[in-house]
């Protein structure tokens, strides 16, 4: 692998503190194919800061092999008819907010959430997937480049939604302060994204689902969103845990069926059921797995709201 193409995360890309405690095995490279591209996710280690609490791989791939992938990437692959059960959560905080507010969705993709106010409230969007951004404008929203959305003559927001983008940030810290900075007062800073504290997660985040996705490098948790809020000047006023995908009953039960298994045979989890389930068939096929299974179908999620006071003063 060239070294020139991975990152080393290394300080904390949260706060730069030194002192990380690594969670869990490491997470074996893997590589991600777009079209005749062929990009890597080096191997890594996942590791909680013990300053901030953000969660993070150790190693990514590096800037410009990122950018490229998110060049090349097509955003149809994060499309969806109806909304996520994270968006609806954020649907609603949007509901209370008073008539001809001003809302900013940075990383608005098409629209799909936004587009449902622009009746209500003035609505603006960043996005750089230029398709995506047409797509947004023609559902009515005001599309602004980053640096016209955060410039200082530009009048600032009384909610910004961060839905599904914290994950890919290599440096978190620095959007979310630019961003809190756009806030009027009694304005809200929305973030929808992995959620680092999640059950599901607990003991091997390097082999959850979520970070086997070479575009996500980092989780918020409960710790990083009270140091972020305390060192900015806002307060936590909601975090609520929540599935971003829906699933049938039976789907669930398959995802928890299959997690289990690879726990007895790859982890030796359980040992008691070993002897039953190696000959079990379709059940002694986690043997051979080489990959934790995907399971997705669980309130690894965090709708996260970050207010800013309404009368200016420190929270």
């Amino acid at each position: 692998m060239n070294s020139a193409n991975v990152a080393i995360q290394n300080p904390c890309p949260g706060c730069g503190g030194s002192a990380q405690a690594t969670i869990g095995p490491t997470g074996a490279a893997f590589a991600t194919s777009l079209g005749t591209r062929t990009f890597i996710q080096p191997e890594y280690a996942v590791r909680r800061c013990e300053r901030c609490g953000l969660v993070y791989k150790s190693a990514i791939a590096s800037a410009d092999e990122l950018d490229e992938y998110y060049r090349n990437v097509d955003f149809q692959r994060w499309a969806s008819s109806t909304l996520y059960p994270t968006e609806e959560v954020a649907q609603g905080i949007l509901a209370e907010i008073p008539s001809g507010s001003r809302i900013l969705d940075f990383g608005c993709s098409t629209g799909r959430l936004l587009s449902r106010f622009t009746r209500q409230h003035s609505c603006f969007g960043v996005e750089v997937n230029a398709p995506a951004a047409a797509k947004a404008a023609a559902n009515g929203i005001t599309i602004l480049t980053a640096d016209v959305a955060m410039a200082e003559d530009t009048p600032g927001f009384d909610a910004i939604l961060l839905m599904d983008v914290f994950e890919h940030l290599t440096e978190p810290t620095g959007l979310l302060a630019a961003l809190s900075r756009k806030l009027v007062p009694g304005g809200q800073l929305i973030i929808a994204t992995g959620d680092g504290d999640a059950k599901a997660i607990a003991g091997d985040p390097a082999n959850f689902w979520y970070f086997r996705n070479i575009e996500h490098v980092c989780m918020i948790t409960k710790d990083y969103a009270a140091y972020f809020a305390g060192t900015h000047g806002l307060a936590v006023t909601r975090w609520e845990q929540v599935c971003h995908y829906r699933g049938t009953v039976p789907a669930r039960i398959h995802q928890w069926a299959a997690e289990r298994s690879f726990q007895v045979f790859q982890r030796g989890r359980w040992p008691w059921l070993y002897p039953v389930m190696r000959i079990l068939p379709r059940v002694n096929r986690a043997k051979d797995w080489k990959e934790r299974p995907t399971r997705n179908l669980t309130a690894d999620h965090a709708v996260v709201v970050l207010q800013r006071p309404s009368d200016n003063s420190t929270a």
